[in-house]
């Protein structure tokens, strides 16, 4: 994520304000986002038993499918594999979308098995069966490419990113394959949408 930000976006650059909202704040990179020049970085999270081991605590304690920020709020929204532990997954999207700036970027990467079509989703599982089927017990599905088609349904425009540079690919352990998902919030408010 970090290497999307730093060389596909100005983002990183301090050359502007920016907000920045990061859901389920992940320890790497909350020194790095907290260090941007001329960012207001904000955490939240449901604040899990994980929370305690957090270099940098969260900020808000906060549903993703009830964000507690106005609408149109931050220009980089990071929700990176939560949305696969969110029982109203579509509702959460709809909420990162209300809170993203017109213009503005949500990173939003889920476990996705790329060679199906549609999403796995069966609630009669136990966390044992889930385990099993999504690779957590406490996953509530197994994303299919309709992934992406959740996150348009939602309002955004979404990007595919893979890093083209296998000696970084090694250095930093990304799997090359693996595509970085970017949503974008259309320059046009809801409020001014042709329909």
């Amino acid at each position: 994520m970090y290497l999307y930000l730093k060389n596909q976006t100005d983002l990183t650059s301090g050359d502007r304000p920016l907000k920045i909202l990061h859901i389920g704040p992940e320890f790497c990179l909350q020194p790095v986002l907290t260090a941007i020049p001329n960012a207001t970085y904000v955490s939240a999270d449901l604040m899990s038993s994980l929370v305690d081991m957090l270099e940098v605590k969260p900020d808000v304690c906060m549903s993703v499918t009830h964000g507690c920020f106005p609408s149109e709020a931050f220009d980089l929204v990071i929700c990176s594999h939560v949305l696969e532990h969110v029982d109203a997954d579509r509702e959460a999207m709809v909420e990162l979308f209300r809170m993203t700036k017109p213009g503005g970027l949500a990173i939003v990467p889920v476990p996705v098995a790329w060679d199906c079509e549609l999403t796995d989703e069966r609630k009669e599982l136990s966390p044992l069966q889930r385990a099993e089927y999504y690779g957590e017990s406490d996953h509530l599905r197994m994303y299919g490419r309709d992934y992406l088609d959740r996150l348009r349904e939602a309002g955004f425009a979404v990007m595919l990113h893979r890093l083209d540079d296998p000696s970084l690919a090694m250095r930093y352990r990304i799997d090359i394959d693996e595509p970085l998902v970017v949503a974008q919030k259309n320059p046009i408010s809801e409020s001014s949408r042709e329909i």
